[in-house]
C-alpha cells in the first residue's frame, strides 16, 4: 500500500506545509493533493532538457526499446529507465515520460525527485541540482494550491497588464528549475512572488553620492517621478545630522533590504555612506519577474541575491548603467524607424545605478534600473499581455490563455489560428529581424521580455523590454553610425556576429515562437509543419526587403535563420557547468525542413 504524501514529504515540501498551516490553513489540503503534480512536472521539464541537451547521452546514446503498452518511441537509458516519447517538435522540443523498473522488475513512473537521481550516475553538480528542484517543486505546488483556490473565487481576469505578468503560476516555460528560490524562506515566496498577487513596498535607501554610480534620462529622476519622497528623504537624512544634497535615492526590493543590506553593507551602514531611511515605501506589485516591481509611475528592476531557474538575481553595474545609453541609441533607430516603431516598440529603460566599489558583491547589490511601463503603451481597446501568460492556464480552465485570444479573434475578425498565428510572427520577426540585420542589435526576445498587444484578440504590435542581455554586433553598429559608450566590461557587445544571432534566434524563434507553436499544436489542433512554413515564409520576405538595402547583413542572418541546425542554448548545461560563458548544442532546424 503507498504511504500518504504527507508521510514522505522532502524537507522543502514540509517548510511550506508549516507556512500554510500558520498563514492559509485553508490552503494545506489543496497543497498536499498539489504535490505529487509538481513533482511530477519539474521531472518532466528536467527530462526534456536532459533530452534536448543530450545530457548523459540521452538522446543519442539511448538505445531504441519496445515497452508493451507505450507506444511511439521508447528509449532505453542505464540498465532502469527507459524514456517515452509521445511527440517530438521542432528543435527537440518533447512531450515524454520516464518510466523505471524497481528491484521488483515493475515498471513504473518515477514518483520522487530523490527517486530520480537514485538510479542517475553521479556528476558533478547534480546533488546541487536536485536541492534545487526539490526547492522548485515546492514552490511550485504552493503555486498551483493558489491557483486552484483562486480559480473558484474569480471568473475574469482585468484588463491591466500587472493582470497578465502575475499569470505566471509554472514560471519559466522550459527550465526545470522554473521556480526555485535558494535563500529564501516559503514565507520570503509566499510573500513577494508575482503569482500570489501580494503587494510588494520598494523601500529606498541614500547612498553617498562619491559612491553612486548612475546614468539617466534626466536629472534626479526618482525624485521627478515620485516627489512625495523628496521631502521625506530630505527630513530623514536631516534629523540623522547628515546633509541630503550628499546623497542619491536607490530603491532596494524589501527582502534585499531585510536579508542583504544588513550584512553585505555593514561597514558601509556603519559609516553612514548607506542609510536606510525607513520612513519611505513605494507600493507596487510584483511582475513575472519576481525583482520588478511596478509601481504607480515606472517599474523598477531592483537586485535580489537570490537564485532563480540557474541566476542569482543581482543586477551587474553593467546592466544597470547601460540602461540609459541603450535607450539612447534605441530612440535614434527608432526615429529612422517610424513605421517599425507603430508594429514594435521599446519600453525606454530611465534611469539605472550601482553601488560604486572594487567588491563584485557589493557593485550588484545595491543596484537598479527604472523602466517605462506597459500601460504607458496601451490605447484604448487594447491588451498589453506579457508573453509568458500565453502559455498560462486561462481561468475558464482546461486550456492556455492564448485559445481564449484566437477565440476572440475568430468571433470578432472572422479569421483563423493560421491567420492570427501568421499576424503574431510577422510582428515579432519584423521588430528583431530589422533591428538585427540594419543596426546590429540583437534583442533578448523571449515571452518575459515580449509583450504583445491585441486587439479584439488580434496581435497589433509589440512591446519589448530589458537589455541586460541584449547582444550588440559592433561592426554593424558603427555602420549604422551608432556610437553608444557603454559601462567598461560590458558584455552586451559582441565581436563575433554568431553571438548576436544566437541571442536571436533562440529567444525569438526557438524560445518564443516555438512555444506558441508548441501551444497551438498541442491544444489547438494544428500541424506543426504548416506553422513553421509560416515562419519561413515571413522569414523570406523580411530578408528580401531588408537585402535591397543591407545585402552582406541579410544573407548572413539569413544563411543562419534557415540553416540545417541552429544553437539550442543549453540552460541545464550551463546550471551543471556553473560558468558564466553561454553554453550550446545543436539542434535541427525545422526551418530548414519546411
Amino acid at each position: 500500500m503507498t504511504a500518504p504524501i504527507t508521510e514522505k514529504l522532502t524537507s522543502e515540501e514540509a517548510r511550506v506545509r508549516e507556512l500554510l498551516e500558520r498563514e492559509a490553513p485553508h490552503l494545506v489540503q489543496r497543497y498536499e493533493a498539489c504535490i505529487q503534480r509538481a513533482r511530477t512536472d519539474t521531472m518532466r521539464k528536467l527530462f526534456v532538457s536532459f533530452w534536448r541537451e543530450d545530457v548523459l547521452g540521452w538522446r543519442t546514446a539511448s538505445a531504441q526499446w519496445e515497452l508493451e503498452d507505450q507506444p511511439g518511441d521508447v528509449r532505453k537509458v542505464g540498465d532502469h529507465l527507459f524514456l517515452c516519447l509521445q511527440k517530438v517538435y521542432g528543435f527537440q522540443r518533447a512531450d515524454m515520460s520516464c518510466l523505471v523498473t524497481d528491484k521488483s522488475g515493475e515498471l513504473r513512473e518515477i514518483e520522487t525527485i530523490a527517486e530520480l537521481f537514485g538510479y542517475l550516475p553521479e556528476r558533478p553538480g547534480f546533488q546541487k541540482l536536485r536541492e534545487e528542484l526539490e526547492n522548485s517543486s515546492a514552490n511550485l505546488a504552493l503555486s498551483y494550491a493558489y491557483w486552484e483556490e483562486r480559480k473558484g473565487r474569480q471568473e475574469q481576469l482585468g484588463t491591466d497588464p500587472i493582470c497578465f505578468e502575475q499569470l505566471c503560476v509554472t514560471g519559466h516555460n522550459l527550465h526545470p528549475c522554473a521556480k526555485t528560490k535558494l535563500g529564501m524562506r516559503p514565507e520570503d515566496v509566499w510573500q513577494y512572488a508575482p503569482e500570489f498577487q501580494g503587494d510588494v513596498l520598494l523601500r529606498v535607501a541614500a547612498l553617498h553620492r562619491d559612491y553612486a554610480e548612475r546614468n539617466s534620462v534626466g536629472d534626479e529622476l526618482l525624485f521627478s517621478l515620485y516627489p512625495d519622497i523628496q521631502a521625506a528623504f530630505i527630513q530623514e537624512l536631516g534629523h540623522a545630522g547628515l546633509h541630503p544634497a550628499q546623497y542619491v535615492p536607490v530603491p532596494v526590493h524589501p527582502w534585499q533590504w531585510e536579508h542583504i543590506l544588513p550584512q553585505l553593507y555593514q561597514e558601509e551602514l556603519q559609516a553612514q555612506t548607506l542609510v536606510l531611511l525607513n520612513g519611505i515605501t513605494l507600493p507596487g506589485a510584483a511582475t513575472s519577474s519576481f525583482r520588478t516591481v511596478e509601481t504607480e509611475k515606472a517599474a523598477i528592476k531592483t537586485a535580489v541575491h537570490s537564485q532563480m531557474t540557474s541566476t542569482i538575481r543581482s543586477i551587474s553595474p553593467q546592466t544597470a548603467n547601460n540602461a540609459a545609453a541603450f535607450t539612447a541609441m534605441l530612440r535614434k533607430v527608432m526615429e529612422r524607424e517610424p513605421e517599425l516603431q507603430q508594429l514594435f516598440q521599446p519600453l525606454y529603460e530611465l534611469e539605472g545605478g550601482s553601488f560604486r566599489s572594487t567588491d563584485e558583491g557589493k557593485r550588484r547589490n545595491l543596484s537598479y534600473v527604472l523602466r517605462q511601463r506597459a500601460e504607458e503603451a496601451v490605447r484604448a481597446g487594447e491588451l498589453a499581455v506579457v508573453g509568458t501568460a500565453l502559455y498560462h492556464e486561462s481561468l475558464a480552465g482546461g486550456h492556455p490563455l492564448l485559445l481564449d485570444f484566437l477565440a476572440l479573434y475568430e468571433q470578432e475578425e472572422q479569421g483563423g489560428p493560421a491567420e492570427w498565428f501568421n499576424q503574431y510572427a510577422r510582428l515579432l520577426l519584423d521588430g528583431a529581424m530589422t533591428l538585427m540585420v540594419k543596426y546590429g542589435i540583437g534583442i533578448e526576445g523571449h515571452m518575459q521580455n515580449v509583450i504583445p498587444v491585441f486587439r479584439n484578440g488580434c496581435p497589433v504590435r509589440m512591446l519589448f523590454r530589458d537589455w541586460g542581455g541584449a547582444r550588440l554586433y559592433k561592426e554593424r553598429m558603427q555602420a549604422a553610425g551608432l556610437h553608444p559608450q557603454f559601462y567598461p566590461g560590458s558584455q552586451i557587445v559582441a565581436a563575433d556576429v554568431r553571438e548576436m544571432q544566437n541571442k536571436v534566434l533562440y529567444t525569438v524563434v526557438q524560445n518564443h515562437l516555438g512555444e506558441i507553436i508548441y501551444l497551438l499544436c498541442k491544444h489547438g489542433g494544428l500541424e506543426e509543419s504548416g506553422l513553421w512554413a509560416i515562419v519561413k515564409e515571413e522569414g523570406l520576405r523580411i530578408f528580401q526587403n531588408l537585402s535591397v538595402t543591407h545585402p552582406e547583413a541579410a544573407a548572413e542572418d539569413s544563411a543562419a535563420f534557415f540553416a540545417d541546425e541552429m544553437d539550442y542554448k543549453a540552460l541545464l548545461t550551463m546550471r551543471l557547468r556553473e560558468g558564466k560563458a553561454y553554453q550550446y548544442v545543436r539542434v535541427p532546424n525545422p526551418l530548414s525542413e519546411v
